[in-house]
């Protein structure tokens, strides 16, 4: 841990702690040292892990056990509650004499725990303690070591800092799976991931954008910290991008002074002493994007043989982009697909759209305690706009931005059609305008030289309609060469904003 490499990732390192991992029996020991690698790796580190850990168990801190020293007598006065967090965070300096010497900040511990292989693990879990093997182990694999060396790993200013830390882990299991709102997609997500978990094979998840399938499986890995890492590709085709990812997912050294192929031998390191579960988003991006291919798909080699072979849990989450570079790749540079299919035991296309149940929950969850009149609101947007999840999401962050903006403390329905009507519609016409070009180019046709304004001139709007709230729609034109126009929403009677909403395609 004095190396570079823990000054360049700021976590504790990966290929420090599968070391530490390899001496211990019992799974679920194991389990929890990743788990604590893996919030040293999110965002804050171990430092926002230690505050959490004291903030969620107050009551478990507590005077060190010192003998006769008098712990508040050797500051002068009594420490309040406060001021023991901040000597644990290590913001302080511990008392300290020749006889008793200074005491490890949480932080300290923590990293401490996850590499020292003299730290003896006891957990009350109800399984078979180990501890003895795994100090055999330890005595195996480093002779110098003697029995008066090892220790429980425990902290006198925290009790049961073990079992805080098991308790820990699971509620923020708990709070990941309350945290997210899954869908039917996502629930079909969750489960081949459990299923490739428990058989140690690869699957492949193939699915449209925009549907939540990154949003489902970035859940899913936060809630199995423990067992799995989450890693999104670049749109790069390069091996050196690749294993840089693959490098910060697992924390081992991954500036770029390390070469492609320290970076691998890192990696294979960590993957084949953990076995962690390596989810892949973005996998098409493995293949060369350009419409001709000179080389084989490398990586794809590469996972066929370094992880398949052993065998370690794969996931490869893609687009359907992924079997049609498959199929470039096969006819241009030969590229024997089939030894890839053979590992691969699972393929899943997932549906290309989600139901308006499942939309109508996510724009809850994003916006807790919105009426009916904004659900409805947002519900049309997405209709309108065929984007699924990601416009809800859009719509949310949007309208969270205009609250913030207004000093609101919750996103109203003034917030949410202001959003739509000020930022969306008006950023999607030019992608409408340009998919329109698209489609004429398809079919041989040449596009309109000027598209319609967004907005009718005042002239223009039917008497009736003049004064009224008429909700701008995306362009749309049929097929076969007819003129691009609006499609105007049906012009309610409605006298309040919260009746005045979209009317959905």
């Amino acid at each position: 841990m004095s190396s570079t490499v823990f000054a360049e990732i700021r976590a504790i390192s990966g290929t420090a702690v599968a070391k530490r991992c390899a001496l211990l029996m019992s799974p679920a020991k194991r389990q929890l040292l990743w788990f604590i690698q893996g919030m040293s790796l999110a965002e804050g580190g171990l430092k926002k892990f230690a505050r959490d850990l004291l903030k969620m168990f107050p009551e478990r801190l507590l005077p060190p056990d010192r003998g006769d020293v008098d712990w508040n007598c050797s500051h002068g006065r009594n420490l309040s509650r406060e001021e023991c967090v901040q000597l644990a965070l290590g913001r302080w300096h511990w008392p300290q004499d020749r006889e008793h010497p200074a005491l490890p900040s949480m932080e300290e511990f923590l990293i401490d725990l996850c590499i020292n292989p003299r730290l003896l693990i006891r957990l009350k879990i109800g399984e078979v303690e180990t501890s003895e093997f795994d100090a055999d182990l330890a005595r195996d694999e480093f002779p110098e070591l003697e029995d008066q060396d090892f220790e429980a790993a425990d902290l006198s200013y925290f009790r049961d800092i073990i079992g805080a830390l098991v308790e820990y882990k699971r509620r923020h299991e708990e709070r990941a799976r309350a945290e997210f709102c899954l869908t039917a997609i996502g629930r079909r997500v969750w489960k081949q991931l459990d299923d490739a978990l428990k058989t140690n094979s690869m699957v492949l998840i193939d699915g449209l954008e925009g549907r939540g399938k990154t949003e489902a499986v970035r859940a899913w890995c936060n809630c199995h910290l423990s067992v799995a890492r989450f890693v999104s590709l670049t749109g790069t085709n390069t091996k050196t991008a690749h294993f840089r990812e693959f490098a910060r997912a697992f924390g081992v050294g991954h500036s770029n002074s390390y070469k492609v192929s320290e970076m691998q031998a890192s990696v294979e390191e960590v993957l084949r002493a953990s076995h962690l579960m390596l989810v892949i988003d973005e996998a098409h991006f493995f293949f060369n994007q350009a419409p001709r291919m000179k080389t084989r798909p490398e990586m794809l080699d590469y996972i066929d043989t370094a992880l398949c072979n052993p065998p370690l849990p794969v996931a490869l989450i893609t687009t359907p982009q992924f079997l049609i570079c498959m199929e470039r790749a096969v006819s241009q540079v030969g590229w024997n697909y089939r030894q890839f299919r053979r590992r691969c035991k699972r393929t899943i296309t997932l549906p290309q759209k989600n139901s308006p149940v499942d939309i109508e929950a996510v724009a809850l969850k994003l916006l807790p305690g919105a009426d009916k009149a904004t659900i409805k609101q947002i519900m049309a947007y997405e209709a309108l706009s065929k984007r699924d999840l990601s416009a809800v999401g859009d719509v949310a962050r949007e309208a969270k931005l205009l609250a913030e903006e207004d000093g609101a403390r919750r996103v109203t329905f003034e917030h949410v059609k202001r959003a739509i009507h000020e930022v969306l519609i008006v950023s999607d016409v030019p992608w409408a305008e340009m998919e329109k070009r698209i489609q004429y180019r398809k079919l041989g046709r040449k596009a309109p030289r000027q598209a319609p304004a967004l907005e009718p001139e005042p002239s223009q709007e039917p008497p009736e309609t003049r004064g009224r709230d008429i909700s701008p729609r995306l362009l749309s034109g049929a097929s076969g060469g007819s003129r691009m126009r609006f499609q105007e929403p049906v012009v309610g009677t409605a006298d309040t904003p919260e009746e005045a909403i979209l009317a959905p395609v």
